[in-house]
Formats: C-alpha cells, structure tokens, sequence
C-alpha cells in the first residue's frame, strides 16, 4: 500500500508541474479594416497609419496558472460553456508592430490598471454554417490605454477538432498554423476619441520561442521526484 501511494505522490505532483509561462511569436497579415462602420484600404487617424495588406510581426506571453476569473454555462437554446482567466501580476503580455508604416502595441504591464490580458476558452460552440459540427474557441485579448486611447490587440483560434481545449483550461501549447481544421485570426481596436478603428487578418506563422515553469512549478517537480526516490528506498 506504501507502494502504490509513493507512486500515486510522486506521478500527480510531477503531473502537476506542467504549468508554465509560455512565448511565442507570431505573424498577421490585415485583411480588413473598418473606421468606425465604413469599410477602409487605410487608417486616417492621427499617428496611426495602417493598411489593408500590411504586414504585422508580435510576440505573445501568457501564464497557464492564471486564475479563473468568470465562467458561463450554456443554456437550451444556447450550447456551450465559457471559462474567463484573468489577473494583474501573471507575466501576461502582448506586443506587436505594423511593419509598413511601424506603428506598435504593446500591453507590458504598467501603473495603469486598465492594463490587462483576458484569456477565454469556449467549449462545445456552435459551429457556423458549413463547419463540421460544434467547436471550441479561444481568444486571448490584450489592453493597453495611451495617448492616442484605449488599444486593444487580441488572437484567436476555432478548432474543429475538439483537441486543442480540455474542459476549458488554458492550453499549454498551441496548434500549429497549417492545421485544416483551426482557425486563427488576429485583430486590433483602437478607440480614439469616440472613433473606432478596427483592423483584421490571418495569423501566417506562430512559433514557439520558451515555456518556462514558474518557480512553483520546480518545487512541485522536485518534490514529485523526492516521493519517487522514497518509493524506491522503500522497496529495498
């Protein structure tokens, strides 16, 4: 019985110690715009000069331990459940630039409390017309205030596949670009004075670059390693 407890400690805390913060970096390419509800080729806000076609290169950092923020549970009528990870402190961070004219976003962490990231994984959605069957979503949104105003900068995947999202938990990893069945997308929104610019596209590359426990995550491992080295000393 010692045995099999060893065993039972020693594999759950090391199960335990995949969570990590993970980077990648990532490429877009704009394919719609919108100035308030008109459709645009071109930006004509102050500073803030992006086009349709231009090229966008990013890099992206999120936390798999970020806390559950919110939760919904679908009803008849409307399938599916919603999980909302969010929490200041957690190395959530997005940046990326418009490579044509150099405009960038970046959401480092600041004195600003609007400064944030929101992760949402959805589950069982329907699916649109033509799509095979319900999805899974998720869409990871960063914020960032300025001087121009409130940005927001924001990546999200549809998978068809069901294989990505596990009961709604963070991913540890993300699917790879040329996968047929998910759909990847990258967005920004700036609201400048009451006047919303939208730019949209598809994500052309994202590419692992780290994935780094955490400091707890290292001592959940040495201690799933401690209760195995104890099973084998038992069995001497």
């Amino acid at each position: 019985m010692k045995k099999i407890a060893g065993l039972i400690c020693g594999l759950a805390m090391m199960e335990a110690a995949q969570a990590d913060v993970v980077t990648y970096e990532f490429t877009a390419t704009i394919t719609t715009m919108k100035l308030d509800y008109t459709v645009v080729t071109e930006s004509s806000l102050p500073g803030k000069t992006i086009s349709v076609g231009e090229a966008v290169r990013g890099r992206l950092t999120y936390n798999t331990q970020t806390p559950l923020h919110s939760q919904w549970i679908g009803e008849p009528g409307e399938p599916g459940t919603a999980r909302n990870y969010a929490a200041r402190g957690m190395k959530n961070t997005m940046s990326f630039v418009f490579e044509t004219h150099g405009f960038s976003f970046d959401s480092a962490p600041s004195t600003s409390k609007d400064d944030q990231m929101d992760i949402t994984v959805r589950n069982d959605t329907d699916a649109p017309m033509g799509a095979p069957g319900p999805y899974d979503q998720l869409n990871i949104e960063a914020y960032s205030v300025n001087s121009y105003g409130r940005n927001f900068g924001s990546l999200s995947m549809n998978d068809y596949t069901g294989s990505l999202l596990v009961h709604g938990d963070i991913p540890h990893r993300l699917p790879d670009i040329n996968s047929k069945y998910i759909l990847q997308e990258f967005e920004y929104n700036l609201d400048h004075n009451g006047v919303w610019l939208s730019a949209r596209g598809a994500l052309t590359s994202l590419t692992l670059v780290s994935s780094v426990p955490e400091p707890s995550t290292y001592a959940m491992f040495m201690a799933g390693l401690a209760c195995l080295a104890w099973r084998r000393r038992t069995r001497r």
